[in-house]
């Protein structure tokens, strides 16, 4: 990162105008501060409207899987990567060969945590996996798409408590694996 932010320190832009840029060409989970301001990769979980308090930020960093400060223009930068590639990933894939669908896990995952609220539930982490995989530009891998929408709905009240069913992470996976799979034949064809 401190070789990219050298790199962005030859534009001769400021170092909240190139932590911007730079944000818009990176996967979720990069967040950069730069006094009480911020930038935030798409998918990202968002730390509040700036300015930003001392706390705020501490509170947020605090969060962090990773916390690195360089000089940026005079300025300290701290980056910070909000998702570390899902500890469980590697349990996930063997999981793989469980012959239910994406949607199929999904539906027995929210009617095992969120009963009757369960098909509301699913429409909001659908909206929400969509939302964070829009730009296809970025190139999205199954593990990325798995830590950014795991850390999304881990900010969101309303649906953490998913996080905790034994088959979630399977859905994730399948999910991710699905959409990366389309858009790779999109772009083949």
């Amino acid at each position: 990162m401190r070789e990219v932010l050298s790199r962005l320190a030859e534009a001769n832009v400021s170092a909240l105008a190139g932590i911007i840029a730079l944000r818009r060409h990176l996967l979720p989970g990069h967040a950069f501060f730069v006094g009480d301001r911020f930038a935030v990769s798409d998918g990202t979980p968002w730390p509040g409207y700036p300015p930003l308090t001392t706390k705020e930020i501490s509170d947020y960093l605090a969060g962090a899987y990773k916390v690195r400060e360089f000089e940026h223009q005079g300025r300290t930068v701290r980056w910070a990567l909000m998702l570390p590639m899902v500890d469980s990933l590697a349990q996930i894939n063997d999981g793989v060969s469980d012959d239910r669908k994406a949607h199929e896990v999904l539906t027995d995952c929210c009617s095992d945590v969120f009963g009757q609220d369960a098909p509301a539930r699913m429409h909001s982490i659908n909206g929400l996996v969509g939302a964070v995989t829009r730009k296809k530009e970025l190139g999205w891998q199954s593990d990325s798409i798995v830590a950014a929408v795991h850390a999304r709905i881990g900010a969101r009240s309303d649906l953490r408590a998913i996080l905790d069913h034994p088959d979630f992470l399977l859905y994730l996976r399948k999910r991710a694996d699905g959409i990366v799979a389309r858009r790779e034949k999109e772009g083949g064809s």
